[in-house]
């Protein structure tokens, strides 16, 4: 049976689990053995996307705070931005850029486990200029429960890609975050910064 995580809403723990249930809490999972300090750039989407039950599904929304939020926690670990990618006009090609930052509102009001990957709105590699290509998760932990509110950043190898594959390297899930959907709040930009704090490994160039 699939252990679940169950979290304390001040408290932080990286953990590999199959599903989880929480209440407004944080966790992050990450690739075993993966060499953050070996990376060096991003590049972020410039919105989220949108994964939700609703027919039709709005592609995307604007969470101009949390975006910079993101792209600024990562500047302080070491990492270097080099471009906002935007799902609306996909580059040609592969984006000059080592890793691939990805946030995603999950807004579906389902109760059973679900998979976001699923959902219109969820960003895939071909916005990122990799058309055909779909996210790989060294982890079991892709079904859970679609609540309302929760936020969703991944952070993958663009620099690795093969085969059709883009290996997720670190994601952070702040659950039930967002009520109203709205993103820019003090409690979801909290949420970032919990999944940063539990997650000293992601970092370059000697910081933090």
């Amino acid at each position: 049976m699939a252990a679940l995580a169950l979290l304390a809403g001040s408290c932080g723990y990286d953990i590999l689990t199959r599903n989880m249930v929480t209440s407004g809490t944080v966790a992050t999972y990450h690739a075993p053995g993966a060499a953050f300090g070996s990376y060096g750039t991003f590049a972020i989407v410039d919105r989220l996307g949108l994964a939700t039950d609703a027919t039709p599904a709005p592609p995307f929304v604007t969470a101009t705070g949390l975006v910079a939020h993101v792209r600024s926690s990562l500047e302080g670990r070491g990492f270097r931005w080099v471009a906002y990618v935007d799902p609306t006009t996909p580059p040609g090609g592969p984006v000059a850029a080592d890793l691939a930052v990805n946030l995603t509102a999950l807004e579906a009001t389902q109760s059973a486990p679900a998979f976001w990957l699923g959902y219109p709105g969820y960003w895939q590699p071909a916005a990122f200029g990799l058309p055909g290509d779909s996210w790989s998760y060294p982890w079991s932990w892709v079904p859970i429960p679609a609540k309302a509110g929760t936020v969703l950043v991944e952070i993958s190898d663009l620099r690795g890609a093969a085969g059709g594959h883009v290996e997720v390297l670190w994601a952070a899930l702040g659950y039930a975050v967002a009520p109203g959907q709205n993103y820019d709040t003090a409690g979801v930009l909290a949420a970032v910064d919990q999944a940063f704090a539990q997650s000293p490994y992601l970092t370059t160039g000697g910081v933090p």
